[in-house]
């Protein structure tokens, strides 16, 4: 990354053999993040719930998220197996938002490593799902103004995790066209106040 920043080139093969180790690192943990057999008790919980009736996952907060349980589950597969799929999708998603929109950037994936991967992938696993669905194709809908699409995709996303509901003001946001300058004064403010 710093390379790149002193020199401005950017190392496509060195991006992607490093995003490759984080994703082996995501898919093949057991037990990392603090949310790790949390989840795996909602897994349990599912399979008891909807035991007799698919209309026992009703009884889950997160309904979607639910439902994508009951899935792995009818599937037959293991809690662990379930939770490599769900994060390996998780990180593509990532990546794809990566490679489009930072164009391969070392810079930008020691920023993802830094703020997102280490919590979201490894941990918060709802909302990194979520977060990283909203980057690779709810992003690209806000910059092209197709809001019913990209509405009926929060209300949808929003059934893993209730958070996702914050996307419904995005689109007032960026209509607001603010300057760089304005944004770089927001995020030191943001980090003094953390």
């Amino acid at each position: 990354a710093l390379k790149e920043a002193i020199s401005h080139k950017r190392n496509k093969q060195l991006f992607n053999f490093s995003y490759a180790i984080l994703f082996l690192m995501a898919v093949l943990r057991y037990g990392q993040g603090q949310d790790y057999f949390n989840y795996e008790g909602i897994y349990h919980q599912v399979s008891v719930y909807a035991k007799n009736s698919i209309l026992g996952i009703f009884l889950i907060r997160d309904i979607g998220y639910a439902f994508l349980n009951y899935l792995a589950i009818s599937l037959n597969l293991s809690y662990e197996f379930f939770m490599s799929i769900t994060t390996g999708f998780t990180m593509y998603m990532f990546y794809s938002f990566l490679k489009r929109s930072c164009n391969y950037s070392m810079v930008s994936l020691l920023i993802f490593y830094s703020v997102i991967f280490m919590i979201y992938p490894l941990s918060i696993t709802r909302q990194g799902l979520c977060m990283s669905f909203f980057l690779c194709y709810m992003y690209p809908l806000l910059q092209e103004q197709h809001h019913k699409k990209y509405y009926l995709l929060t209300l949808l996303i929003s059934t893993i995790h209730a958070s996702s509901l914050i996307y419904l003001l995005f689109p007032s946001i960026y209509k607001l066209k603010v300057s760089n300058k304005t944004l770089l004064i927001i995020f030191i403010i943001s980090i003094i106040f953390l």
